[in-house]
């Protein structure tokens, strides 16, 4: 299951950079602190942060996009869960929040609390198959609370599906072997919103996205908001 092999691959990664930079940890080695920076603040101004709100990141790492908006707003409470159990050690090492194991492609969540903004940023890709990832997405709004948004990022696209995997044949983007990454059509996205009679604002990475963050040219961002009747 590709969810699994991705588990075993963050583990041992944890292990071997558990002193680096957060960021570097969860997987963005190849940026500077500041582009990483950079990035967290973008996804921030389009959330529209008020600074009060309860934030639960999935398949949160070592909890650096988290830490980052902490940074900003100190009085949010930030909670996180990732499927990683070496990974979710660092995080409660090492932030302000509350972290714990659990399984995102698990059918049921059992979580007792309601969040304001639910986010899972460049963990989509990881799991097994479209119907987990509904699954996860069914989990996430009946934990989201009233008017609360949904930030789903760095989502490969579909319609790039075989041109991004021509460069990670070519290249170190390869180097995880078999562990491979599910893509999106926009539409899964588009039809998640209307059944639930959200809003949706999709991100083209290519099009708002600076130069230095990786995968840019095949990856997007949706953010989903319930609508008031």
């Amino acid at each position: 299951m590709r969810s699994r092999e991705w588990g075993k691959i963050w583990n041992k990664r944890s292990v071997i950079l558990k002193e680096e930079d957060l960021y570097s940890i969860d997987g963005f080695n190849m940026l500077t602190c500041y582009q990483w920076n950079t990035i967290v603040r973008f996804f921030c101004n389009k959330l529209c942060i008020n600074g009060n709100e309860r934030f639960l990141e999935v398949g949160c790492g070592c909890g650096a996009f988290l830490s980052e908006i902490k940074k900003e707003y100190n009085d949010i409470c930030i909670s996180g869960f990732d499927i990683s159990e070496n990974i979710i050690k660092i995080a409660n090492q090492k932030v302000d929040g509350e972290f714990f194991v659990k399984d995102a492609s698990d059918k049921e969540w059992n979580i007792d609390k309601s969040f304001d903004i639910i986010i899972s940023f460049s963990v989509f890709h990881y799991f097994d198959n479209l119907i987990s990832s509904e699954n996860s997405m069914e989990n996430i709004l009946d934990l989201l609370a009233e008017d609360g948004k949904i930030m789903i990022g760095d989502i490969p696209d579909k319609f790039y599906e075989e041109k991004d995997k021509e460069i990670r044949k070519q290249g170190k983007r390869n180097r995880d072997g078999k562990a491979n990454h599910l893509y999106y059509s926009k539409d899964f996205f588009i039809d998640f919103s209307k059944k639930h009679n959200m809003k949706i604002e999709i991100i083209d990475h290519r099009y708002h996205i600076k130069d230095f963050f990786p995968n840019k040219d095949f990856r997007y961002t949706v953010i989903l908001k319930k609508e008031h009747k």
